[in-house]
């Protein structure tokens, strides 16, 4: 009885996830990112953008992109590709994870869990202007396996692929990118 709540438990909690990040990515769709090449995996990688408009300034949505980088990013400095305040560009590459418990099924018939982290690569870029600004995720891409050290990733693809691998990387950039924008249009912490 046990497991068949905790599984049940695990379904409503994945259901719940899928179901709010689907309603955000309804201003939001997968695009081909022309920008990147695949290792043979798939035809193209895929990139998600969105603009979103704002009552702050240009530097001041600049500063807000900073600070998220640095308060996201242990060693900030290490992620940054590129940064520009007079053009309002700031460029730089990441990863986040998310640990969820899977279940599976042994030769046996015997259902077994395991926590298993869930990681997604991207590139992002962001671009500010007065009153609005621009987030591209792109070379969206997820770890063949998390099971085994493969060095070989996998890159995100919206339509057709059902891996679970996928779905949660799907999830992930659907999650990354709400909270990009969230955090870079909210009041700066230190206005005085």
């Amino acid at each position: 009885m046990k497991n068949y709540l905790l599984i049940n438990t695990i379904r409503l909690t994945f259901l719940i996830t899928f179901l709010f990040n689907c309603h955000f990515s309804d201003a939001q769709t997968f695009k081909v990112d022309p920008d990147t090449h695949t290792q043979g995996w798939t035809k193209s990688n895929y990139m998600i953008d969105t603009v979103v408009q704002s009552q702050y300034s240009k530097s001041q949505l600049y500063s807000n992109g900073i600070a998220y980088i640095a308060n996201t990013f242990k060693d900030s400095k290490f992620v940054y590709d590129s940064k520009d305040s007079d053009s309002g560009e700031i460029l730089f590459h990441g990863n986040i994870f998310k640990d969820t418990i899977t279940s599976y099924v042994d030769k046996k018939g015997k259902t077994s869990y395991r926590e298993v982290t869930f990681r997604l690569f991207f590139k992002c870029k962001f671009y500010f202007k007065d009153n609005r600004f621009k987030i591209i995720l792109s070379s969206l891409e997820y770890p063949f396996s998390e099971l085994f050290d493969l060095h070989q990733n996998i890159p995100l693809q919206p339509d057709g692929e059902n891996r679970i691998n996928n779905v949660v990387a799907k999830s992930l950039a659907l999650g990354l990118i709400k909270d990009m924008s969230t955090k870079l249009n909210k009041k700066p912490d230190n206005d005085f």
